[in-house]
């Protein structure tokens, strides 16, 4: 009677000691892909910053000394797409670049401020592969319903939006098999020793955080 008492204390201690593993694994899985989210969420808020910000240095240069559009513009062009290159990672069409070079000053200030607002309500959701279009074309349509007067801007804002922007919830197995490795080897470095005739929980009872720790 005494050995199969043993041999069950040793079965349910196993099992408590996987339990804790896997909730160890869950833990730190979540942990990493709420690292991940953020963290591509700012790089995509800091991509279309940048887009901005070489947009409005090009903008400038386009003027000369009397402030005057200058006839030909191509260098400027040429040198603020490989610039945009450079600190973005991608190149919308001349057609979105042309569009925003053109439009008012303050049209192209309350779309910058609008659509970086919208970048960042996106990316405070999982955003993959299948669901980054719809949600730009979401935000984009809520604003253009309060805003008419930018409706003109439509299309190239959905196109920039989703030549820049990038999902941010992607799977890093690496990451991931690395935080379940050392949480089983947490598991493993953790020895359980229940006592001969210890209670270890009663059918119904609530796992309290005292109960979780001597099991």
């Amino acid at each position: 009677m005494d050995n199969r008492i043993d041999i069950l204390c040793l079965f349910l201690c196993d099992r408590w000691k996987l339990l804790s593993y896997c909730i160890q694994c869950i833990i730190r899985r979540g942990a990493i892909e709420r690292y991940i989210l953020f963290d591509l969420s700012q790089k995509n808020i800091e991509r279309l910053s940048n887009y901005y910000t070489l947009v409005r240095q090009a903008r400038g240069l386009r003027l000369d000394e009397f402030g005057m559009v200058k006839e030909d513009f191509s260098e400027e062009f040429e040198i603020m797409k490989e610039n945009i290159e450079a600190a973005v990672g991608v190149v919308p069409s001349d057609e979105v670049l042309n569009s925003f070079i053109g439009m008012s000053t303050s049209a192209f200030s309350y779309i910058q401020d609008k659509t970086i607002s919208m970048t960042e309500i996106i990316m405070m959701d999982n955003i993959n592969t299948d669901s980054l279009s719809s949600k730009i074309e979401e935000q984009v349509t809520g604003f253009l319903s309060s805003n008419s007067a930018y409706a003109s801007y439509e299309d190239e804002i959905i196109e920039l939006l989703n030549t820049i922007l990038t999902p941010n919830s992607v799977f890093d197995s690496e990451a991931t098999e690395e935080a379940a490795a050392n949480a089983y080897l947490m598991a493993q470095n953790e020895p359980v020793i229940v006592d001969k005739g210890t209670k270890i929980i009663g059918s119904g009872d609530v796992v309290t955080e005292h109960i979780y720790r001597n099991l």
